[in-house]
């Protein structure tokens, strides 16, 4: 008696077990769907990357060419030799922030200015 005790024993042991196994790959897998709709949802987000000629300032708010929603995304302006000068990030149609880049050539001029549409970021 004392086998079959615990050679069932075993098999509740077994069954439970599976179920929990069970459990821990479909929680796995849910896990893995979230991360995979986060990077469709991130991709779908992806904020537009233009030129700052290309951004209209109504109301110390930006805008994209003739669109009514204020602009979200990054502008860029470039030195003559087309060479990046700098990017700022707009969200909502203000500037959040900024960053230059080094130019190629130090003595290289400007083709657009993007300061006085930041205030000075």
């Amino acid at each position: 008696m004392v086998g079959v005790a615990l050679a069932t024993s075993g098999v509740a042991d077994d069954k439970a077990e599976i179920e929990r196994l069970k459990k821990e790959i479909e929680a796995l897998k849910a896990k893995q769907e979230v991360i995979r709709l986060r990077q469709e949802l991130a991709d779908l987000k992806k904020e537009p990357i233009v030129e700052i000629n290309q951004i209209k300032i109504v109301d110390g708010t930006a805008y994209f060419k003739e669109e009514k929603e204020p602009f979200i995304g990054t502008a860029i302006s470039y030195y003559e030799d087309g060479s990046k000068w700098r990017g700022t990030v707009w969200e909502n149609g203000q500037a959040i922030s900024s960053k230059r880049f080094e130019p190629a050539a130090k003595s290289i001029k400007r083709l657009t200015t993007l300061t006085p549409l930041c205030g000075g970021l």
